[in-house]
């Protein structure tokens, strides 16, 4: 299965389909992201994570990028700004003019992915761009590739490992976009998210209730579409945070029914029935609060509907009030 194929499974397409945005190819010539539909006719992940429109239609594939050396004193992550700006479209297998120029292309990113240390803000987001790079270097570099089936061919894979880097990828390309535009100035067009690590939007002792013991740790997630996300979960409760753009709510809440709304200290939240969010869809109640272009999506399950809504209400109108 390629990994386009892997993407457009009905968990690929609900993950990446929710939350990619097409990333801008270059500095300069981006545009405001927007989100990619849902269901059959949504984008594979190539197409989320980005191409150039221009790069197609010219037939260019782009020069191959060396990697950077910064001069003294100089970050060596922003020196290597533009070029790193330019590879994170790098994975569309969608509309290749020249797969042999597509092949270099890639190896030369994956190498300069490789060259150059990261800000620690986006460590584990590089770490994982830079797998997926070499992952498909490696695959392309002794291949036959005269067509764009010949690239497809190459890059299939039935590895899971795979198939979550391209699931992840949208949202760690984003959140590198994102470092570049705070420490290098450069403008992609990408809309910053309201936190970095949704874990850190709520303390634990606020969570105590949900759990019989210990709150369990937070794991965070970054998703395209200036969305972050945090799961606690003990095997038997969880309690989701996902707060995310405003123009991606409607695809993170999908079909969900609306059961009620509410005003929760001076926040109007709508309840919808099951735990909504990346990787949550059975049981549980979610909570909805809107502040200006964000919206912050509250779930809770427990088995316990009554206590799920009070619970996910208060936290998403907790959590609306530190953005307010």
């Amino acid at each position: 299965m390629s990994v386009s194929e892997a993407a457009n499974t009905p968990a690929g397409r609900v993950i990446v389909g929710i939350l990619a945005v097409a990333i801008a190819a270059a500095p300069g010539c981006a545009t405001q992201p927007e989100p990619a539909g849902v269901g059959p006719e949504a984008t594979t992940a190539a197409q989320d994570i980005g191409g150039s429109e221009e790069g197609a239609e010219s037939g260019e594939e782009g020069a191959a990028t060396e990697p950077t050396e910064a001069p003294d004193g100089e970050n060596a992550f922003c020196a290597a700004g533009e070029d790193i700006a330019s590879t994170l479209d790098i994975v569309s297998t969608d509309s290749i003019a020249d797969p042999a120029a597509y092949r270099e292309r890639m190896m030369s990113s994956a190498e300069l992915f490789t060259s150059v240390e990261p800000p620690a803000n986006v460590e584990r987001e590089w770490g994982a761009v830079s797998e997926l790079l070499t992952l498909s270097a490696d695959a392309l570099a002794d291949a036959e590739v005269a067509t764009e089936d010949d690239v497809r061919d190459a890059l299939s894979s039935d590895s899971e490992d795979a198939f979550f880097l391209v699931l992840t990828a949208p949202g760690f390309m984003e959140a590198i976009g994102v470092e570049l535009q705070r420490e290098c100035g450069l403008d992609l067009g990408l809309t910053e998210p309201a936190f970095d690590d949704a874990c850190i939007a709520v303390d634990p002792m606020h969570l105590s209730s949900v759990f019989a013991g210990e709150v369990p740790e937070g794991e965070s997630m970054r998703w395209a579409g200036a969305t972050s996300d945090c799961t606690w979960d003990d095997g038997e409760n969880s309690v989701g945070l996902t707060v995310s753009a405003a123009e991606v709510s409607g695809q993170i809440l999908g079909e969900a029914a609306l059961l009620d709304t509410v005003a929760a200290d001076g926040v109007d939240v709508e309840v919808y029935d099951g735990a909504v969010g990346p990787f949550r869809a059975s049981g549980g109640r979610t909570a909805v609060a809107t502040v200006g272009e964000t919206v912050v999506h509250a779930s809770v399950r427990t088995g316990d509907r009554d206590a799920e809504q009070l619970k996910a209400i208060a936290l998403a109108a907790l959590v609306a009030q530190e953005l307010e």
